[in-house]
């Protein structure tokens, strides 16, 4: 649900929502961290939807024949997967 709503909300209206919103909650942002934090929170549901969508590109076979010799899912996570997906 985060993903999907951090990627449809436009990045001005996220500054302006922590700018504006949150001091009437009671906590005061500086304007270059409520646009820090803005930007991260926009950026990381960008990159939350490519590194899941890298995950699902992998064959179902290559992470069977991981497990056949005795891999487990963090050991195939590391030396498979990673150095595909750089």
């Amino acid at each position: 649900v985060y993903i999907s709503l951090a990627r449809a909300t436009p990045l001005v209206t996220l500054v302006l929502f922590l700018f504006l919103s949150l001091p009437t909650m009671g906590i005061n942002l500086d304007k270059d961290v409520a646009a820090i934090v803005a930007l991260t929170l926009n950026t990381s549901a960008f990159n939350a939807e490519i590194w899941r969508n890298a995950f699902r590109t992998f064959p179902r076979e290559q992470r069977e024949a991981a497990e056949s010799v005795g891999m487990r899912r963090w050991t195939y996570f590391r030396y498979i997967m990673l150095p595909q997906m750089w």
